[in-house]
């Protein structure tokens, strides 16, 4: 099942948070310059939207600093700044993003059955939900 994680690098209080559908030791070895300890890790039925929530929190937090010259998802803080988020992984995932609601076509995940049936006018075998 895809997962959010996060680890804290070898860097002083640079933490990376990220989304994997594999194993998640498979994906640590690709950051194994980077990797110093394990931190948390999640398994959420859509990484790809629950990541991308995550980082417009954790971008839009005045006590972490994105650090870009690292990567894309690597931020300097305390981890209790990054854990606050990591806690609400559930919420984003789960209450405000209800199975029912998932376009089977693309996988993206809308707040309400409307929401879904105009998304849906995006792909070309449209159907009628009802």
């Amino acid at each position: 099942m895809p997962s959010i994680y996060c680890f804290e690098t070898t860097y002083e209080n640079v933490f990376k948070i990220g989304k994997t559908a594999r194993k998640l030791n498979d994906r640590y070895k690709e950051h194994q310059k980077y990797f110093k300890e394990h931190k948390y890790v999640k398994e959420v039925y859509d990484c790809h939207t629950v990541e991308k929530t995550l980082m417009e929190y954790l971008n839009n937090d005045s006590n972490l600093t994105r650090r870009l010259d690292i990567g894309l998802e690597f931020y300097e803080g305390q981890y209790i700044d990054v854990l606050k988020y990591l806690e609400i992984i559930d919420d984003i995932s789960h209450c405000r993003m209800q199975e029912n609601f998932i376009c089977h076509c693309c996988g993206k995940c809308l707040s309400s059955q409307s929401g879904l049936k105009n998304h849906m006018k995006i792909h070309n075998d449209y159907m009628d939900i009802d």
